[in-house]
């Protein structure tokens, strides 16, 4: 039977998901030892889950498997719901709309000679005033006897200063009162400081995930499993040449993966070869998010001849630094004196540095410490691969510098 070279594209776009969070088990690669301690918080007694880590290393994806994982080793009794918190929520608000996911069935007595029951359909959060407390919580969970579990994504967008306290009260209550619900907030690193100093007396209840960038093994797992569903091969250095771009973030493999894939289908190939890559990277650079793109624009334009804004953030972008992503003025100095080929100090790029901390340069990076120990780091780490693979498009990034671009391991 004859290849259908044009239906492999379109099925390319499922095999490879990089807009969108994975939600089907057999897409979701790697993470085994992450998803271990997530189930034994809720399958554990009075056991709570915070998951954080860097914007774009699959947090919600894994949140978004667990009903599955649930249902396979035999769980399938408990009721999984995820909400997406915003800048607007609230406690109240974002538990309002987490309890309206759960349907009970309430029995009330009727008037007459035979006594009868009527039973009304409600959601949990029926009879809830507008301001909601941790003791509503624990009385809403109360009301029916199944096990559930709530997931909040994206729990660090509340601003609300009263939020981190309201929700270790709820936690720890819910653990005194042995209620079978499990609480999973998924977040950035801050936010998990941020809740225990709200109630220290939760640690012992609280497993806390870190979910780190992806090891080169589950990155090429991913590809793995998008070529299976497309019954198509590649080639290793294709593969590794995706992999190292990728800098241990999903949403890069996904994406590279997918317009490699597309490009040699295009050919009627069904074997991803380096060129096909390549291709690739001009097209990933092409469909890059609007916001990365406009922010790597502000950051890097200038009207002064000779400038090095493009050459210094490639240089940041192309720095490993500590497991929260920091990084000192003196690790520049290598990567930049092998962009330019010259030797360079740091009193020739620090001010480059200051100044992606403005808002002139969209803010790129953030810093810490002090006026003589400044660290840095990438807001937006989707941003970052965006610089590297834009270097790479744009020939400041060459062949010969590819042992530049750090490897994440275990």
């Amino acid at each position: 039977m004859p290849t259908d070279f044009k239906s492999l594209q379109l099925k390319a776009g499922i095999a490879f998901s990089p807009a969108a969070p994975i939600d089907k088990y057999s897409l979701f690669s790697g993470r085994l030892d992450e998803l271990t301690r997530l189930i034994d918080a809720i399958t554990g007694k009075g056991q709570h889950a915070i998951t954080y880590g860097e914007r774009g290393v699959g947090k919600t994806s894994l949140a978004n498997i667990l009903h599955e994982v649930l249902k396979n080793i035999g769980r399938e009794d408990v009721l999984v719901t995820k909400i997406n918190c915003d800048t607007s929520d609230n406690f109240s608000n974002a538990w309002r709309k987490a309890l309206r996911e759960i349907v009970h069935i309430s029995e009330y007595p009727t008037v007459g000679f035979e006594p009868e029951t009527k039973q009304i359909v409600m959601d949990l959060s029926s009879g809830l005033g507008k301001v909601i407390v941790p003791n509503d919580i624990i009385k809403a969970f109360k009301r029916t006897k199944k096990s559930m579990v709530f997931i909040f994504d994206e729990f660090d967008r509340i601003q609300n200063n009263d939020t981190d306290r309201n929700f270790a009260d709820t936690m720890k209550a819910l653990s005194d009162y042995g209620i079978d619900g499990t609480l999973v907030l998924v977040g950035v690193g801050d936010a998990v400081d941020d809740l225990i100093k709200s109630h220290e007396s939760i640690v012992r209840s609280l497993i806390q995930v870190r979910i780190p960038r992806m090891t080169v093994d589950e990155l090429n797992g991913i590809l793995d499993k998008g070529l299976k569903e497309l019954s198509m091969e590649i080639d290793d250095d294709a593969r590794e040449r995706i992999v190292i771009l990728s800098q241990g973030l999903p949403h890069y493999t996904h994406l590279l993966g997918r317009e490699a894939v597309r490009v040699c289908l295009r050919s009627e190939q069904i074997r991803v070869t380096l060129p096909n890559v390549n291709k690739a990277i001009e097209q990933a650079v092409k469909d890059a998010q609007q916001t990365v793109t406009s922010d790597y624009q502000k950051a890097t334009s200038s009207s002064h001849k000779g400038h090095l804004y493009k050459e210094v953030l490639l240089a940041c972008a192309l720095v490993k630094g500590d497991d929260l992503g920091y990084f000192s003025l003196a690790e520049i100095r290598t990567p930049l004196s092998r962009i330019k080929g010259k030797p360079f100090e740091i009193g020739q790029y620090a001010q480059h540095l200051a100044n992606f901390c403005t808002e002139g340069r969209a803010n790129v990076l953030s810093k810490i410490g002090d006026k003589y120990r400044h660290q840095y780091r990438f807001n937006n780490p989707i941003l970052r691969q965006y610089v590297i693979i834009r270097g790479f498009m744009d020939e400041l990034l060459t062949e010969d510098m590819i042992d530049l671009m750090p490897i994440w391991t275990p």
